[in-house]
């Protein structure tokens, strides 16, 4: 897929001045779309352009703290939907963009998965392997082994 979530532990602040934070992106999505709708595509796909130059075409651009679009918003999920809206529309019909990577973290993913059906919009990347991906084997070891031990090894109390 040309555009895919990458999973990520944590919620990183970014400051706006960084061009690959979503946060930065949606401000200049939010002043273009009050002007012009025509403006916010071709700003938007300025800033991929710009993000595509700095990597190898191999290499997915990546946007840091998608999350950052849906924690403490008052407009709930309408302007992650948005976002990951116009990034797919732009991704799909420009050949110069190439794959793009939201980072998200993995624990505002699986609520929007669950709530809204989001990876729908933003499937999870398969070819990139994020921090959570890395340690989820050994994660899952573990809780297996602790519902083993609570479920049939543990002695009574009482």
């Amino acid at each position: 897929m040309p555009l895919e979530a990458f999973l990520t532990m944590g919620w990183p602040e970014l400051p706006t001045s960084d061009p690959s934070a979503a946060s930065a992106i949606y401000k200049v999505f939010c002043e273009s779309a009050n002007s012009q709708k025509d403006a916010y595509s071709e700003s938007f796909h300025d800033i991929l352009s710009g993000l595509r130059a700095s990597v190898t075409n191999e290499e997915p651009v990546y946007i840091k703290s998608t999350d950052a679009l849906f924690r403490r918003r008052a407009g709930g999920f309408s302007d992650i939907k948005n976002f990951i809206g116009k990034l797919s529309e732009i991704v799909a019909t420009s050949s110069n963009i190439g794959r793009v990577n939201c980072e998200i973290d993995v624990f505002a993913y699986a609520f929007l998965k669950g709530a809204k059906n989001f990876d729908f919009f933003l499937p999870e990347s398969k070819n990139d392997i994020g921090p959570f991906r890395k340690i989820h084997p050994q994660w899952q070891k573990e809780l297996t082994a602790l519902e083993t031990y609570i479920s049939h090894d543990r002695k009574t109390i009482f």
